[in-house]
């Protein structure tokens, strides 16, 4: 996640481009940054492969929970893929905007139209696999769950700021546009946190994971 949000800043593309701005002004955007936006794109298509790991650990936490033939699992590793494409197609998009300088400011407007309705209006899938964590971990009653039982309502909660994102193809200005309040800041608040809190917990699961596997095989022995 640092890696995407130390993208953004190097392409300066935090907040991004109005969409209320004509083609030519996002033109002239796109031409005047675009070796920061070429390297910062390079550098947020990293951090996106590096949710592959990330998205398996995950998937293993689950079925701890579920067992192996999770469903809940399966659902959220499937999930967790459709995420990194959906991060990485409209990286690319954006490449190829700034690739040609010369394109016409027209053309240059619908692939910066379609990389930014790509990257910011995955709330679809996203607030899924939110949910499907949600349910995973409430389903773990155990004495000591893999995650802590706060878990499946902090992933409600991240799902509920998220769905802003998908209703930024209904306004070009305001809250709900792409740079908005609704539509930018606060489903990428959440977001960020979201990664950050789930990092933290399932370091400790694996960390508590990796402890009762040698108590056990101590026991063995």
């Amino acid at each position: 996640m640092a890696l995407m949000f130390g993208g953004l800043l190097f392409a300066r593309l935090l907040p991004p481009p109005s969409p209320s701005e004509s083609a030519g002004r996002i033109a002239s955007f796109y031409r005047h940054d675009a070796t920061s936006i070429r390297w910062g794109s390079i550098i947020m298509m990293l951090g996106a492969a590096c949710l592959g790991p990330w998205i398996a650990v995950m998937t293993k936490l689950i079925k701890k929970i579920e067992g192996p033939s999770s469903p809940t699992a399966y659902c959220q590793l499937a999930l967790g893929a459709l995420l990194i494409l959906e991060l990485i197609f409209p990286i690319m998009i954006l490449e190829v905007a700034v690739l040609r300088p010369g394109r016409a400011p027209s053309e240059i407007l619908l692939l910066s139209d379609l990389s930014w309705v790509l990257f910011l209006g995955i709330a679809y899938t996203f607030v899924v696999e939110l949910l499907v964590t949600a349910l995973a971990v409430f389903h773990d009653r155990r004495e000591h769950p893999v995650f802590p039982r706060w878990i499946a309502p902090f992933n409600v909660a991240i799902a509920a700021l998220s769905l802003p994102g998908a209703v930024i193809v209904v306004t070009t200005t305001g809250p709900f546009a792409w740079n908005g309040l609704l539509g930018f800041w606060v489903p990428g608040a959440a977001f960020g946190s979201w990664a950050t809190v789930m990092t933290v917990v399932m370091l400790r699961a694996v960390s508590a994971s990796d402890s009762d596997e040698a108590v056990g095989a101590g026991r063995m022995t």
